[in-house]
């Protein structure tokens, strides 16, 4: 959880800078950090509870990926001292795991969560204070994102690719006595 936390924090703040580009260097503690930039392909519509496949283009090779369904960071209640984040999401059962291939792409079914996490960092009361669980709504937008993290040469290497969709939350289901 929190290799999550600390992931979803460096794409937040990423993706906050407004970076441009398809690769950035910079120097870290005397280290090289490469950030690269890939792209995440989806119809657009979240199921919740359903299985889902998104195609990821453009990040590292042959490394493990992470991917995270979670409000965009301007959503209300996700500004502030809150931070919105997604839940752990592993691959469907029988399927492959999430795994880039050579040339920086895959294909990764899911099953779309139906909660996300608020951290919350400030306020007064200390029972507010920590994280807890929301449930999407439907027809909310949400930020689906895939993180790569790899060293190559003494260099860490980063793969961010976002895209944006939709949540659909289906009806419950009817009693018919």
């Amino acid at each position: 959880m929190r290799r999550l936390l600390l992931a979803g924090a460096l794409c937040a703040a990423v993706l906050m800078t407004g970076m441009a580009g398809g690769a950035w260097a910079l120097r870290v503690d005397g280290k090289h950090l490469r950030i690269v930039r890939g792209k995440v392909f989806t119809d657009g519509v979240l199921t919740v509870g359903q299985a889902e496949t998104v195609q990821v283009a453009g990040l590292l090779r042959k490394v493990k990926l992470t991917l995270i369904v979670a409000p965009p960071s301007d959503a209300p209640g996700c500004t502030g001292k809150r931070f919105c984040g997604g839940e752990d999401i592993g691959p469907v059962p029988g399927s492959a795991p999430f795994r880039a291939n050579g040339t920086g792409g895959a294909t990764l079914t899911f099953v779309v969560p139906a909660t996300y996490e608020v951290f919350n960092f400030g306020g007064h009361d200390p029972t507010k204070f920590g994280p807890f669980t929301t449930a999407f709504t439907n027809g909310q937008p949400v930020v689906v994102g895939a993180l790569a993290l790899g060293k190559r040469h003494h260099k860490l290497r980063i793969g961010i690719a976002t895209t944006k969709a939709v949540i659909e939350v289906p009806p419950p289901p009817t009693s018919t006595s």
